[in-house]
């Protein structure tokens, strides 16, 4: 059958933004603060959230900077919070998902964020294979919750809880997840080359989480599973600070 239309990006954003960014959540014991949904396909080329000069369009793309967000006092200090959920998740099964995508353009065209990435909430890609990919020929279906690209420059992430009530906290979660006959590669956290985030910081009960998974014991040809809770190819990762689950 003709594929099912997939969506475009949820939020895009080209532009500088000096007070920083929310999206909103609760923020402790007793907040009323429902939590923000941002949600889409997320289609490889066209993540649910976007941040990036490319957004632009045109060819000499400028810079961009994201300020503080200076509202948030429970947790001062940083550019980005999410403490809702940006889950992508494509209609059709053998398309890559990628849900935040914050990257520079190029070396006269990066993309400064001023304070880090603070996630109490969810960041989720989901992908599905329903037919066997070669791992030999065929580049392989992806799922990346957050990736951090080229020419970027970002202090730090946090991923945290949040107590509401009792025992029930946020989910404080990053995960990727590829599933299906044709298996996959899934990254929660993917920091690419030229790019500058040097701490994580993964507070207790939190998680960065990744899996990639076939139901196939047998298959025909090889299939690639691959799953990085943090997957690094800058070599400016200086600092990880683990006190949740990594898998």
């Amino acid at each position: 059958h003709l594929p099912n239309p997939e969506s475009g990006s949820a939020v895009a954003i080209g532009g500088n933004i000096a007070g920083g960014i929310d999206n909103a959540g609760p923020t402790g014991a007793g907040s009323t603060i429902v939590s923000a949904s941002i949600t889409g396909n997320g289609i490889a080329s066209t993540p649910v959230f976007l941040i990036s000069p490319t957004v632009q369009g045109v060819a000499a793309p400028t810079p961009i900077t994201i300020g503080v967000y200076t509202a948030d006092t429970l947790d001062p200090g940083y550019s980005f919070y999410n403490r809702g959920s940006i889950t992508a998740t494509p209609i059709d099964p053998n398309i890559s998902a990628s849900a935040v995508v914050i990257s520079g353009a190029s070396p006269v065209a990066p993309l400064t964020m001023t304070g880090g990435i603070f996630s109490s909430g969810l960041i989720s890609a989901t992908a599905g294979t329903n037919e066997l990919i070669p791992a030999t020929t065929t580049a392989p279906v992806t799922a990346t919750a957050l990736t951090i690209g080229q020419f970027t420059t970002i202090p730090k992430l946090t991923v945290s809880t949040e107590a509401i009530s009792g025992v029930k906290t946020t989910s404080g979660s990053i995960s990727a997840s590829v599933s299906g006959i044709g298996g996959g590669v899934a990254a929660a956290v993917s920091i690419q080359q030229n790019a500058s985030m040097p701490e994580i910081d993964l507070l207790a009960g939190s998680s960065i989480q990744a899996t990639s998974t076939t139901p196939t014991a047998a298959p025909t040809q090889p299939v690639l599973l691959e799953a990085f809770g943090i997957d690094h190819l800058s070599g400016n990762l200086l600092t990880v600070n683990h006190a949740g689950t990594i898998t």
